[in-house]
């Protein structure tokens, strides 16, 4: 049999230890960087708050005449839709029952039945010195004199169809 000296035990059973040691803390971070065991791991839209009762339905890009077959749903189920949505999306928004958003995600017309989420601009950042947010920003709440919206990586495009004249914003 072979004699193990000392030095040679003590540098395998440190060696064991560190391996024990390396494991332990890998293990422990990767816990740690997946978050909470109760941590919400849901896109952030279906955690915002919902709007009580309050739905979006989507009918499918198919769907020929959606203003037609919104006013034959309100008929058949007594709901009153709140918005209308024929261009982008064809659609419309609703307050509805749980036995109405069932019956509407079996018809044949209806891609989606989403319940309405209360969303939030981002935050406010300070502008400049000697900058200031333009009157149209600061009327529709999106900024002060001193102040503008945080903005976002949306990509956004804006489609001008002219100056009305006559408005009475242009005075």
């Amino acid at each position: 049999m072979d004699r193990i000296q000392p030095s040679e035990r003590f540098h395998s059973n440190t060696r064991s230890l560190l391996v024990a040691l390396t494991a332990a803390i890998a293990v422990g971070a990767a816990v740690a960087a997946a978050g909470p065991a109760n941590a919400d791991a849901r896109p952030r839209a279906e955690r915002a708050e919902r709007v009580p009762g309050s739905y979006i339905v989507l009918y499918r890009r198919s769907l020929a005449a959606p203003g037609e077959t919104t006013e034959r749903l309100e008929r058949e189920q007594r709901f009153r839709t709140k918005l209308r949505y024929g261009r982008a999306l064809k659609g419309f928004a609703a307050k509805l029952s749980p036995g109405q958003v069932e019956q509407l995600r079996e018809d044949p017309a209806v891609a989606s039945v989403t319940p309405d989420r209360v969303v939030h601009a981002l935050g406010s950042v300070p502008l400049l010195p000697g900058d200031s947010a333009p009157t149209g920003i600061r009327r529709i709440g999106a900024g002060t004199p001193s102040t503008s919206r945080q903005a976002s990586s949306a990509a956004v495009a804006v489609l001008d169809t002219g100056i009305d004249l006559d408005h009475p914003d242009l005075n």
